[in-house]
């Protein structure tokens, strides 16, 4: 068992049993310190110091549960993050789904999990697998990650980071990201996308169909005392942008 057990990874008790490693035998082991229990139900190898890529992975793929890495998490997975760093983990799943109890303690790492519908109709090629500290996992394109991050705008991501970020996004997969913005079912993130990527300058804006994409109607009022932009009927922060960092 310990042969083949994953470099710095995680293994669940409901794992292991299946591997044929009762309760009891896992107590054992434990005890003679060949396992050390990291929380409740889940193990690591003595030496070992798995991240929060193996508290994932084992989440993904020992529970088989459809969570994934998303958000700012993602984009920084991918490069594209300004704040490296011991930060909040940014996790997305359908409704109803639950992480498990042992989650957080063992991801080592403060958790935004938010299980969403408003993406529900995404595609599946906007998740795809990464390698991240020797560990794959399963996370959103820069596409679809983008758009998870501005659904936390103002309160969880601030303004002018958000902004700062999709400044960032030189490229993208256009056929992709016009796909999504068309199954997504938030008006607040898609306006405030086009808002971003207008005031970014960036030369793919213009590639976007807007004649595709239900903006909705009416104002939206992102920032308390903002300001109004008249093309997407949103109340966005005043210049110069306030950047919130979460560690």
């Amino acid at each position: 068992m310990l042969r083949q057990w994953p470099l710095n990874g995680l293994q669940t008790a409901a794992s292991l049993r299946a591997q044929g490693i009762s309760s009891a035998l896992l107590h054992h082991y434990v005890q003679r310190r060949w396992l050390d229990q990291v929380e409740r139900g889940v193990y690591r190898r003595p030496g070992d110091a798995p991240g929060w890529q193996a508290a994932l992975h084992a989440v993904q793929r020992e529970m088989n549960l459809p969570v994934h890495a998303g958000g700012l998490t993602a984009l920084e997975l991918q490069g594209y993050g300004h704040y490296i760093g011991a930060r909040t983990l940014f996790l997305y799943a359908p409704p109803r789904i639950r992480l498990p109890a042992w989650f957080e303690g063992a991801a080592g790492r403060s958790v935004r999990f938010t299980p969403t519908t408003f993406l529900s109709e995404a595609q599946q090629e906007s998740l795809r697998g990464i390698t991240a500290e020797g560990v794959s996992i399963i996370a959103s394109t820069p596409e679809r990650a983008t758009l998870e991050m501005l659904y936390h705008v103002p309160v969880q991501v601030g303004f002018g980071e958000a902004l700062e970020v999709v400044s960032g996004l030189a490229s993208l997969n256009m056929r992709l990201m016009q796909a999504l913005l068309e199954v997504c079912s938030s008006v607040k993130v898609k306006r405030l996308f086009l808002y971003c990527a207008r005031e970014s300058g960036h030369s793919w804006y213009s590639s976007l169909d807007r004649n595709g994409i239900d903006l909705g109607a009416g104002k939206r009022e992102l920032v308390k005392g903002g300001i109004l932009d008249k093309e997407f009927l949103l109340t966005v922060e005043a210049k110069p942008y306030t950047t919130a960092i979460l560690f």
